[in-house]
């Protein structure tokens, strides 16, 4: 027991942190490192929806250094 919430709560929190990031003026680099970190903690539980999105980030360059 870690403290970390579930991995599927952990993808359900980045996922609401693009909404909310997207609904405003779009995701600065805060909110997009924060997304992330819980999305590839999510995927290191294994995460499958997590995983998926954390090469998103990866691909895009969201929060993490772009890497294609």
């Amino acid at each position: 027991v870690s403290g970390l919430p579930s991995p599927q709560r952990m993808h359900e929190l980045a996922m609401a942190l693009h909404k909310d990031a997207h609904d405003s003026v779009g995701m600065d680099k805060i909110v997009a490192r924060k997304r992330a970190k819980l999305l590839a903690a999510s995927a290191a539980e294994g995460h499958a929806a997590a995983t998926a999105e954390l090469g998103v980030c990866y691909l895009h360059g969201a929060g993490v250094a772009q890497d294609y």
